[in-house]
């Protein structure tokens, strides 16, 4: 077979393998950052693995196949190229899952392939082999450092992807040949660089989505879920109520003179009040029982809803317990003096079936009864608490 048969056959595989690798990586990254299945979501680390090996394989059944075709391997350059992407594919696998176990499986398939199937015996295959080994534990245990940054992560490419084909070259007698190595490391250096560089192009991608999901969803000033996000949640809680009876609790607190607070202190000062009640809001949420979730619905009003129905009585302590933490709120950086309050309306889904946001209504509702009464108070089913006595949440 001529020279340029061969280059014809190489750089045909060398494209048809950056496209395959991109396939790979896409796949990859479908199923470990962008699906929304549960079922991928709970097996994904399982299925990432499964998916690496069923690729490795199908890479080392190709390059058998080319490897029958030519078996002194001189002739047809695709089993080269398929080489490279085997080593490559080991090599990101081994970074990117950091499991000893299968970096264990690559070595033992690795002597399967050199011990099986060489021609003739070479130190420098033997060795070769176990320097193979000892880098992809290597990169295994120190996967942190090679993934920091292009120039490790590409000089180690470089180096245990040489280490390889040094390590399949020994298998049969041959002069030294100058012209394959220089388009065996190109090829090598060609899919390794695409295939990092769109591996990269995805991370960034997805990134950007990950920030224009959140600036969509949340509020930027106080981090919160925005009023869209509530709007979906109200959603999905109505239809879980109608399918299932899923019964929830909405709490719409509203800060009492705030726009007193703008006018006096200014409105950066506002915006600082604004985070701090965030806070307060997100880790009462949190520290709730069950699935709670914090909101800013617009200006000084917030929202809380969480996923148990609750009587009026306990409203009425949630709703206290929340005011309670506001009172402890202290901003020195504004004034020693300043005391946050805010009035509270709360509404049960089980009173307003027949509506989709007949829950916020009522709270709604319920709010400004509370603000009639004088603000910093509580309202539950159109009854307004006062504060003489003020109920800790149990």
């Amino acid at each position: 077979m001529s020279n340029l048969m061969i280059l014809q056959s190489f750089l045909l595989a060398l494209v048809m393998n950056i496209i395959i690798s991109f396939g790979a990586t896409s796949v990859l990254y479908q199923i470990n950052d962008r699906t929304s299945s549960p079922f991928l979501v709970r097996h994904k680390e399982l299925l990432i693995q499964v998916t690496g090996v069923a690729y490795v394989l199908f890479l080392f059944l190709a390059f058998r196949f080319h490897f029958q075709l030519d078996p002194q391997m001189t002739g047809y350059g695709a089993h080269w190229t398929f080489l490279n992407m085997i080593l490559i594919a080991v090599y990101v696998m081994a970074l990117y899952a950091g499991n000893l176990i299968q970096a264990g499986v690559w070595a033992l398939i690795m002597a399967y392939y050199y011990f099986g199937y060489r021609i003739t015996s070479s130190p420098i295959g033997v060795i070769g082999y176990f320097l193979f080994v000892g880098l992809l534990l290597y990169f295994v245990t120190h996967r942190r450092y090679f993934l920091s940054a292009r120039a490790p992560y590409y000089l180690g490419m470089l180096l245990f992807c040489t280490i390889g084909i040094v390590v399949v070259y020994s298998m049969a007698p041959r002069q030294l040949d100058l012209w394959f190595w220089v388009r065996q490391i190109g090829a090598l250096l060609t899919i390794g660089v695409a295939t990092g560089e769109y591996s990269n192009l995805m991370t960034v991608m997805d990134r950007h989505y990950a920030a224009a999901k959140h600036g969509a969803t949340h509020d930027e000033l106080t981090g919160l879920a925005n009023y869209a996000e509530f709007s979906a949640d109200a959603v999905r809680r109505y239809e879980q109520l109608h399918q299932s009876g899923a019964r929830y609790t909405f709490l719409e607190i509203d800060l009492d003179h705030f726009k007193q607070i703008n006018d006096t202190y200014g409105h950066p000062a506002g915006n600082t009040v604004l985070q701090a009640v965030a806070r307060v809001l997100q880790n009462f949420a949190h520290n709730m029982p069950g699935v709670s979730n914090a909101y800013r619905l617009g200006g000084e009003e917030f929202g809380l809803l969480f996923d148990d129905e609750m009587t009026p009585e306990e409203m009425h302590r949630l709703g206290e317990a929340l005011l309670q933490r506001l009172d402890a709120v202290r901003i020195p950086s504004i004034s020693p003096d300043l005391r946050l309050t805010a009035s509270i309306g709360c509404a049960a889904a089980g009173d307003v079936r027949k509506k989709l946001f007949g829950v916020y209504a009522v709270a709604d509702q319920n709010l400004y009864l509370a603000k009639q009464a004088g603000r910093n108070r509580v309202c539950a089913a159109g009854r307004v608490y006062e504060r003489d006595v003020v109920p800790t949440l149990s």
